[in-house]
């Protein structure tokens, strides 16, 4: 899923490296990794740069075959990390959408309290 993921974000995957860093989150106190039928979801928590009394709680990756989209499964990943945050004493959530999402993507998250916050721009060298 990790490299479906990378691939639909138009990046090469590396199986190896993916594989690396779905370890590295598990091992860590500071990441998760939810792994549901056809659905995952990589999050990992921070001191915000700017004020370290604000914790953050950041989607790395998240992945829904496209058969079952629409099932539920999104929420429930979104739930799990929203759980996961609040455990761990987070005050935010950063959650990503590709550019090439569609238009539900964005009313998913308005619907569930989340703001735009900025737009990210991504230039090859």
């Amino acid at each position: 899923m990790g490299e479906l993921f990378s691939k639909e974000a138009g990046l090469e995957p590396d199986a190896e490296t993916i594989a690396e860093t779905m370890s590295g989150v598990i091992d860590s106190d500071d990441g998760l990794l939810l792994i549901g039928d056809g659905a995952m979801a990589i999050a990992v928590a921070y001191p915000l740069f700017m004020n370290s009394s604000i914790k953050v709680v950041q989607e790395l990756a998240w992945w829904v075959d496209v058969e079952k989209r629409s099932g539920g499964i999104g929420r429930a990943l979104l739930n799990g990390i929203q759980d996961w945050a609040i455990n761990i004493g987070a005050n935010r959530i950063m959650m990503i959408a590709l550019e090439s999402s569609p238009d539900h993507v964005d009313r998913f998250y308005r619907i569930n309290g989340f703001k735009p916050m900025e737009k990210t721009y991504f230039k090859e060298l």
